[in-house]
Formats: C-alpha cells, sequence, structure tokens
C-alpha cells in the first residue's frame, strides 16, 4: 500500500467513514493503534490481552474496514467530491475576484457618468449664455 503514513491515513479515513460497523473493541483498538500511536504492546498491557490479540483485532478491523469500501465506495466517492470542491473553490474565488473588480469599474463609469452629465450641463449652460450673448450682439445691430 504504500508507507506506514499513507496507510495510517487510509486506516483513519476508512475509520472516519465505516468505524461505526467495527466492534466497539475493534474501534477501541484501531483507535489506539491509529489514532494515538500506541505500540502494540502499549494497547496489550492497556487493555490486559496479548500482543498477538492485538495485532488479530487491528487486521480483522481494517480487512473489515477495506471490505466495506470494496462494497460501498463511500470514501472513493467522499475522495472524488473533494477534488471537484478543491479543483472548483479557486474558479469561484477567481469569479469573485473578477466580480469585484467589475463591481468596481461600474462604480467608476457611473461616478464618470454623473460627472459627464454635469459637464454637459454646464456646456449647454454657457450655450444659452453664449445665445443671449449673442442675441444681445444681434440687438445692438439691428
Amino acid at each position: 500500500m504504500g508507507s506506514q503514513v499513507e496507510k495510517a491515513v487510509r486506516v483513519n479515513e476508512l475509520f472516519d467513514v465505516y468505524g461505526a460497523l467495527l466492534t466497539p473493541r475493534q474501534r477501541e483498538i484501531l483507535s489506539f493503534y491509529y489514532q494515538l500511536d500506541f505500540s502494540l504492546g502499549e494497547i496489550a498491557d492497556t487493555l490486559d490481552v496479548t500482543r498477538q490479540a492485538v495485532h488479530d483485532s487491528i487486521a480483522r478491523g481494517v480487512e473489515t474496514l477495506e471490505q466495506t469500501e470494496a462494497m460501498l465506495g463511500l470514501l472513493t466517492k467522499l475522495n472524488r467530491i473533494r477534488d471537484v470542491i478543491g479543483h472548483t473553490l479557486p474558479l469561484i474565488e477567481r469569479s469573485c475576484e473578477r466580480l469585484d473588480d467589475t463591481v468596481q469599474v461600474v462604480k467608476r463609469d457611473a461616478s464618470l457618468r454623473i460627472e459627464m452629465q454635469r459637464i454637459a450641463e454646464d456646456l449647454l449652460a454657457a450655450d444659452d449664455q453664449l445665445k443671449n450673448v449673442h442675441d444681445i450682439l444681434q440687438h445692438r445691430r439691428g
């Protein structure tokens, strides 16, 4: 299967998904061994059983977890979902950043539109004034 660390990670993942299907003793022993990192001897002393009994219980428990995963495949599906989410989240984050940038552009654009409207109003007012001046000059000539 790979390294001991990889096996421990796999068993812990299987335990999280299917641990309730184990006997209470198997759950306890697997928890001591894979989660708390007890040695076979430490578990045997704690539970007042032989190291061989601990070893056999670990083997049976892991086999039960692996067989259940082979039948149901829930961990495999869960890991696929995690992968999809892991690939999707950066896309969503980039989209949100682009959306924020777009909102800023729209806000600036709205501000520019308001300023352009003010300029247009000022130009219309200046045009009216020029027309008045023109009318006055025409009236004096006339």
